[in-house]
């Protein structure tokens, strides 16, 4: 079974984990992901891999949706 996951508006804590979790997961043009706690920073690590050290590391806590797409948190932008 494949999940797919759209996330719209403010994504964060338990929602951001099951987002990053998914396999495939489209964000709405105007939704905001945080990365703000250590759960959300495990799954991001899970997601991506070792390049969440280098997001971490860079103290950016938020990604708009194409800023996430380009971080590989994310697989799509999609319109609201």
């Amino acid at each position: 079974m494949i999940r797919f996951v759209v996330g719209a508006g403010e994504v964060r804590g338990e929602r951001a984990v099951e987002l990053l979790a998914a396999d495939f997961v489209a964000l709405e043009e105007d939704a905001v992901l945080h990365l703000d706690d250590v759960r959300t920073w495990a799954a991001a690590m899970t997601r991506i891999g070792f390049e969440a050290w280098r997001l971490y590391l860079s103290g950016k806590d938020r990604w708009t949706a194409g800023e996430a797409v380009e971080a590989g948190l994310a697989d799509r932008v999609v319109p609201r």
